[in-house]
């Protein structure tokens, strides 16, 4: 965020992307939603564990006032301490922002270290890539030891686990390149220019 921000001309260029990426953000979000609505009311998939005896933790529940709260951290160190990453985006936008209002020259030198700390991230991303598929065989060689030793029941999972894959399969082949060729964006040229990135994320369950 520091990186692309501070990159920019000047406010009202930070300004119109923003717009289109709020409304991106929002647009997507709810075709997904609406996908998994439609998914859950169809399929059921709580239907075949309706009965059973489960012991579930107490949840709390928070309101949308307390989310919105949430976004602006009471300090620097606490988002980061408490895993906020809507707060920590927060703080990198503002601080983004306030880079727009300095000199040509300092602007650029410091585009250039956040730049170079980017380029740090990617670099650690690049070996948590590396060493991600074998964090999953120890969970996938673990998670079938339980099931032949009869510690776990995932017999009902099967309708969950369907609406899940499904879902993510509409947005992603309908949905997205519905909105790609909208906006006449050839959507495999795109796929195969972010195909790295979108791996990385789907593997390590980020949005990143």
């Amino acid at each position: 965020v520091l990186s692309t921000v501070s990159g920019m001309d000047d406010i009202r260029t930070l300004k119109k992307i923003g717009l289109k990426i709020l409304t991106y953000t929002i647009s997507t979000t709810l075709v997904a939603s609406l996908i998994g609505l439609l998914l859950f009311s169809i399929f059921s998939p709580t239907a075949s564990i309706e009965g059973m005896e489960t012991v579930l933790p107490d949840a709390v529940q928070k309101s949308y006032l307390e989310f919105f709260l949430k976004i602006i951290p009471p300090n620097l160190i606490g988002a980061f301490l408490e895993y906020n990453v809507v707060g920590v985006v927060f703080i990198a936008f503002i601080i983004g922002m306030a880079s727009l209002t300095l000199t040509p020259d300092s602007r650029k030198n410091l585009h250039k270290m956040f730049n170079s700390f980017f380029d740090v991230f990617i670099s650690l991303a690049k070996v948590i890539g590396f060493l991600v598929p074998i964090a999953v065989w120890c969970f996938v060689t673990l998670f079938t030891v339980e099931l032949k030793g009869g510690e776990l029941d995932i017999s009902f999972l099967g309708t969950y686990l369907f609406c899940v894959v499904l879902a993510n399969l509409l947005q992603g082949i309908v949905v997205l390149p519905l909105l790609l060729w909208f906006k006449k964006i050839p959507a495999v040229r795109l796929f195969k220019c972010m195909s790295p990135a979108l791996m990385l994320a789907f593997f390590s369950k980020s949005s990143n």
